[in-house]
């Protein structure tokens, strides 16, 4: 059962943003989106709930049961508001799938979910084995759920690493699947587990699939041979799939010469036309780069930059390098505050590339009260006041957080507010804990 309420969003300002509520004590994470943009989904981060949001309505449901061992994962939301996710962790992981218009909810035992179409009659996702450790691409059609093909070790290009099978297939992942069901996007678990993109195109029956291994000319399946094979793409990546089926999102890294580094970068795939445009952060700090989702007219939005230093983008259709979404759009002063402290990820994209989620880290004061976490949002990219430069307040330095205490606990492990008189433990931002007493 869902546990639902209404809460106040942050009214939309004229520039499009507007703060996702965030259960009581906890934050949420955002980063899936219906294709027609009304319904958003994530998980909450202290219960590991998964959590969905409706613009239209105001309201918010979380579905699941709370657990600090599990994770929950919710990866992808019908126009409707039906959604599909993985909860467990393990070989003890499965699909679920909840509706937010009734607030019901299901597992799958038979694998995990992952995609589902707009109109959410259809799921695509894998099958786990009893070990844990071998997953096979499926769609699940009512009851029933059907394997899709998967190429051979031979015919993929890679060596295996099983002395005792040397064609065994490590795996696969059915990711994401377009409205009409005609393309389902997804991996191949090659030996290096970095997931090169597989395409599974609907054959003339309207029932079955091929496969199409769209990764094989790009991607470097034998580590003897990395950056000196003619396919030097370390990781080829698939993170998205335009409701459309035509655009595939992609996180791509192209090994150094030495083998020993790579250039990270986003890149869209038209599955149309079988042609790659990418754009590679070619610069000294081995920047890394991970795409999200993608537009029905190509679109592409992710985030650049390392562990809590990431920053989020937007490669508009058209474009010919991505701008950061601070940049892009300077009437949003929260873009700016999440690239400067502790980390900003533009997570998904409405098919018609207005509405974007995505969520950053805060740190705010406000008169004698300092407030700090993961802030998600819903923004309208056509907004008049989105791309209005405005004064922005001055960022807190990385350092004035590291310092700053994220929360405050009594010494029975009741959380505290800043204020508090007597000993007391502080979790600082960098999840050092340290023992103060304020008298």
């Amino acid at each position: 059962m869902a546990a639902a309420s209404t809460m106040n969003a942050q009214e939309t300002t004229d520039n499009g943003y507007t703060a996702i509520p965030a259960p009581e004590n906890d934050n949420a994470i955002m980063f899936s989106i219906s294709p027609n943009g009304r319904y958003v989904g994530g998980y909450t981060y202290v219960d590991n709930l998964f959590y969905m949001y409706d613009t239209k309505e105001k309201t918010t449901k979380s579905f699941g049961e709370v657990s600090e061992d599990n994770s929950a994962d919710l990866r992808s939301i019908s126009n409707e508001g039906k959604a599909v996710g993985v909860f467990g962790s393990g070989s003890d992981t499965y699909g679920y799938v909840c509706n937010f218009a009734d607030g019901t909810s299901k597992t799958i035992e038979a694998g995990m979910t992952k995609g589902i179409t707009s109109d959410g009659t259809f799921m695509t996702g894998a099958k786990i084995d009893e070990s844990g450790a071998y997953w096979n691409a499926v769609y699940f059609d009512g009851e029933n759920t059907v394997a899709l093909p998967e190429p051979s070790t031979k015919w993929a290009g890679w060596k295996s690493t099983d002395p005792d099978d040397p064609e065994v297939v490590f795996g696969s992942s059915a990711d994401f699947v377009s409205a009409d069901k005609s393309v389902i996007a997804g991996s191949i678990i090659d030996p290096m587990s970095t997931y090169p993109a597989v395409v599974w195109r609907q054959n003339r029956d309207g029932k079955t699939y091929s496969v199409d291994f769209i990764s094989r000319n790009y991607f470097c399946c034998n580590p003897d041979y990395m950056g000196t094979d003619a396919n030097n793409y370390a990781m080829f990546e698939p993170m998205g799939l335009s409701e459309n089926g035509k655009w595939l999102s992609l996180t791509v890294a192209i090994y150094t010469p030495d083998g020993w580094g790579a250039t990270y970068g986003v890149g869209r795939y038209n599955l149309e036309t079988d042609k790659l445009e990418q754009y590679l952060y070619d610069d000294d700090s081995n920047t890394e780069c991970y795409a999200s989702g993608i537009a029905n007219d190509g679109t592409l939005v992710g985030w650049k930059g390392g562990f809590n230093e990431e920053q989020g983008i937007i490669w508009k259709a058209g474009a010919e390098a991505p701008q950061l979404l601070s940049e892009a759009y300077p009437g949003v002063p929260e873009f700016k505050e999440f690239d400067t402290i502790l980390g900003h990820k533009t997570c998904a994209i409405s098919s018609d590339g207005r509405y974007i989620v995505g969520y950053g880290y805060y740190d705010r004061i406000e008169g004698e009260t300092e407030t700090a976490g993961y802030e998600s949002y819903v923004f309208d990219t056509t907004a008049p006041g989105a791309t209005t430069a405005i004064e922005a307040a001055p960022a807190i330095s990385k350092e004035t957080i590291s310092k700053a205490a994220a929360a405050r606990y009594d010494m029975s492990g009741k959380r505290v507010g800043k204020n508090f008189k007597g000993l007391s433990i502080q979790r600082l931002q960098t999840g050092k804990t340290v023992k103060t007493l304020n008298k």
